[in-house]
């Protein structure tokens, strides 16, 4: 299904997922979509001009805060309401002459998709479908970001190993959207003992979605690897340091677990965003020494 669509709406989606399974949600829908997009740095870039991309991140996050269904199972597939989106999005690819989705064509369905939080939320912060069309046709114009038959050209470009993380973040991807997880995880190890690739980019794109996919799966002792993995990269990712907590607590093995989360409760209060605000309150519930101990 995603082999029309450029690399940053391939990680975007990758990010969505992390998204829904982060907030404990059944499904992903089009916020985490959105959310998913604001993530991607590549895909941020001049996409959202004169609006504010926090304000939308976090009316985004406190929205979903408030309408969360909590949910347990392993599965996290894509909500009737996402697959719209990319629904819209592939028509406007084909309704514009384009040959790949781009994070515009993303916009589009978003903004498109009739009762979407995510999309009101992008006009009310000044965005229109109207706009998009138009940045899209100048950016197959060649006036900004590459897309269309410039992608080619891109990839004409890139070294061996980049091509290669590319296949292996969309074979990701798409074993996700089948609830492959075993298959992903096989496939993220690959990532991870390949020589060729950038080790710390692949593990900061990985190793979390890997984490909490063990995690729910109940193999605890994986799911502390890949995170002890992306804090050797990235040593204040309060996400993967809660990870950590959780997981020690199921084992049993409360001391540790609690200072894992007051590590990870200080890391979220020195944030604004409403994605640490709401991890903060997780942990306050989850761990409520952690509160006290401020």
């Amino acid at each position: 299904m995603f082999e029309h669509y450029v690399e940053s709406v391939r990680r975007a989606i990758l990010f969505a997922r992390h998204e829904a399974i982060q907030g404990g949600c059944p499904e992903i829908t089009p916020e985490h979509i959105l959310l998913g997009l604001l993530r991607e740095d590549t895909a941020t870039a001049g996409i959202l001009p004169e609006v504010s991309v926090q304000q939308i991140r976090d009316e985004v996050s406190a929205y979903l805060v408030l309408h969360k269904e909590q949910s347990h199972a392993v599965q996290t597939p894509l909500s009737k309401a996402a697959e719209q989106v990319l629904t819209i999005a592939e028509e406007e690819t084909k309704r514009l002459a384009q040959l790949r989705v781009t994070t515009n064509h993303i916009l589009l369905g978003l903004l498109q998709l009739e009762g979407s939080f995510a999309g009101q939320s992008l006009r009310r912060n000044g965005l229109s479908a109207e706009y998009i069309r138009e940045r899209s046709l100048a950016v197959d114009a060649g006036r900004t970001e590459e897309t269309g038959s410039e992608v080619s050209d891109v990839a004409a470009k890139q070294s061996p190993a980049d091509r290669r993380q590319y296949e292996l973040e969309a074979r990701v991807i798409d074993l996700l959207r089948l609830n492959d997880f075993d298959g992903a995880l096989r496939v993220v190890n690959e990532a991870l003992s390949d020589p060729s690739l950038d080790q710390v980019q692949t593990t900061r794109t990985l190793a979390l979605v890997a984490s909490q996919i063990s995690r729910i799966s109940g193999n605890l002792d994986l799911a502390m690897r890949y995170s002890e993995r992306l804090l050797a990269c990235s040593p204040n990712n309060a996400m993967a340091i809660y990870v950590l907590a959780d997981c020690l607590a199921l084992q049993g093995r409360t001391g540790e677990a609690e200072e894992w989360a007051y590590q990870s409760y200080r890391l979220c209060l020195e944030q604004t965003d409403a994605h640490n605000r709401s991890l903060a309150e997780l942990i306050e519930h989850r761990f409520p020494r952690s509160k006290s101990k401020r």
